[in-house]
């Protein structure tokens, strides 16, 4: 008998272990159970199982039922090898049934031969075989058996019980069968039910630990100020462009978008003064980091960035299978670019400057980002985050552009999830060397930026002069927020993004429970590095968590 298992149809995983009737004490019973092994072998495509027949050297009794199911355990560690990698130690345990009356002997024939059948093959060795039931009741064999070449994903077997209807599993199909000398054919008949062989998908080990990004969260009835969006209603031109992208003849949402993204990067390389060869367009600004790790680091390269700062890198990092350096922020919540500076190693590929820093609000000032830059190597690429630029009043801080196009180990990463009220549709950018940008082209995911994304993208881009004032506005709250809360005893780092830090640490859930009580939403991170980040909302919104605020106990 053979099996045979091709590697396009694993992915499903899945494997049927044939069984019948078995009565091991009438030869015509073991001869039909055996015709209706050996017909379910032939008939079951989806066990992958072709070409089964018994020839001359065919085993009998309950050996059939032993190799039958050996075989379908062949097929499925067959496909673990065809599927990946060798991993050794996995202990797997198959439960190969079969209903009827029995005797003693019967069941120890039974476990007998299945043990002996599963060392055969080879790639299964055999550690424990015992029979679950008394040899008077239906016998259950159970063999323990160590797979020895499990791939990387490694797939632990198991055993689901479904029922099973006369011509459902496939055509029928007549069997030869040779017992004792004697030639005879049968059509199978005695179908009763039939027991799954699974093989479960095992996630990568490495993801167990990853943390999962968790959004501000929103809550019916209470004030959102948890996920850095501005409160201001979406502007009418940007309306406009949405509505139209959905009706346009040409270009509505019946087709695919502009893959390229050509029109938003030609207004992209108007609004930034560069060449449109230097410039991506990403499903957001967190997309584009996850790309940057996959452009720049094997497994076990390094990402570096400063802690605590943006939540995503660490997880994009992981993701990739890179290994993420953090280097601890100042006393004062900024950035340390001289201990980053030399924390840099051979292994180093990726480097995230958050700027202002998220969740703090600090930035670092021009001159320490060029001295930085002139201690790292050049070969390290060193990514400027300015995702809240736009709200960033300090004289001193940097224009990651103009650094990203002098520079090819620096690129610019923007949004227009924030300033540009774009947040429910995800756009970012980065501006860089061109090889870098044609490197972030070749792993991205195809059409990530969509087609309303890409339209109203371009209106916002236009309507900045319509946008400046909200920004102006949101500088302002955030001034009198900062000033209120250090008078009520805060400490409160100067922040030059749209929202707020206070270092609560480990009291931080504690007070994000508290204002969520007073029906004001905000986002704690909550240990030894964390803190409490406050969106600046608007005025109304602002004045009911300060009122918040000051009724929490310090």
């Amino acid at each position: 008998m053979a099996s045979t298992v091709q590697p396009g149809q694993l992915a499903s995983c899945t494997f049927m272990v044939l069984r019948a009737v078995v009565a091991a004490t009438a030869d015509e019973e073991v001869l039909g159970a055996k015709e209706v092994l050996a017909a379910d072998a032939v008939a079951f495509g989806e066990a992958d199982v072709t070409g089964a027949a018994f020839g001359p050297e065919a085993p009998t009794g309950l050996s059939a039922v032993a190799l039958l199911v050996a075989m379908c355990v062949e097929a499925a560690v067959t496909a673990a090898l065809v599927a990946g990698p060798p991993r050794s130690g996995t202990v797997t345990t198959i439960d190969a049934p079969a209903v009827g009356p029995a005797t003693g002997k019967a069941d120890t024939e039974a476990d007998t031969e299945l043990l002996l059948a599963a060392v055969e093959l080879g790639r299964v060795h055999a550690v424990n075989a015992v029979a679950s039931t008394p040899p008077t009741s239906t016998p259950r064999v159970h063999v323990l058996c160590l797979v020895d070449r499990l791939p990387k994903l490694g797939m632990p077997l198991s055993y689901t019980t479904t029922p099973s209807t006369p011509g459902k599993r496939g055509p029928s199909a007549t069997a030869k069968v040779r017992v004792s000398n004697r030639h005879r054919t049968r059509t199978p008949t005695a179908r009763t039910r039939s027991s799954r062989l699974t093989m479960t998908v095992q996630i990568r080990p490495a993801l167990d630990s990853l943390p999962a990004y968790a959004p501000g969260r929103t809550v019916p009835g209470a004030i959102k100020l948890a996920s850095n969006e501005l409160s201001f209603p979406t502007l009418p031109a940007v309306s406009a462009a949405i509505l139209g992208a959905i009706g346009a003849d040409a270009s509505g949402i019946n087709r695919y978008p502009d893959n390229g993204a050509q029109a938003l990067i030609a207004a992209l390389s108007t609004h930034v003064g560069v060449d449109p060869s230097h410039i991506i367009a990403g499903c957001g600004s967190v997309a584009l980091c996850q790309q940057l790790v996959q452009a720049t680091c094997s497994e076990g390269d390094e990402v570096m960035f400063g802690w605590r700062s943006f939540e995503a890198y660490p997880i994009v990092t992981q993701i990739a299978g890179a290994v993420s350096r953090r280097v601890p922020v100042t006393a004062q919540h900024a950035l340390d670019l001289p201990a980053m500076a030399a924390a840099v190693t051979p292994r180093t590929r990726l480097i995230y400057i958050c700027t202002p820093n998220n969740p703090t609000g600090t930035v670092v000032h021009q001159q320490e980002l060029l001295a930085f830059l002139d201690a790292v190597p050049e070969n390290v690429l060193v990514v400027v985050d300015e995702a809240y630029g736009e709200f960033d009043t300090d004289p001193d801080s940097p224009d990651g552009v103009a650094l990203a196009t002098s520079r090819p180990n620096v690129l610019s990463l923007r949004t227009l999830s924030k300033a540009y009220q774009l947040a429910g549709l995800r756009v970012g950018y980065a501006v860089g060397d061109p090889a870098v940008i044609t490197a972030l082209a070749k792993v991205a995911i195809p059409f990530a930026v969509n087609s309303l994304a890409q339209q109203a993208a371009i209106a916002a881009l236009g309507a900045r002069d319509e946008l400046k004032p909200r920004w102006q506005q949101v500088i302002s709250e955030r001034s009198r927020v900062t000033d209120a809360l250090r008078a009520a005893g805060y400490e409160v780092p100067t922040s030059q993004a749209n929202f707020v830090w206070l270092p609560l640490r480990e009291r931080a859930a504690a007070f994000a429970a508290h204002t969520e009580a007073n029906k004001v939403i905000v986002r704690p991170f909550s240990d030894a590095t964390g803190g409490v980040r406050v969106t600046i909302g608007s005025p109304a919104e602002n004045d009911a968590f300060l009122d918040a605020a000051r009724s929490f106990a310090l």
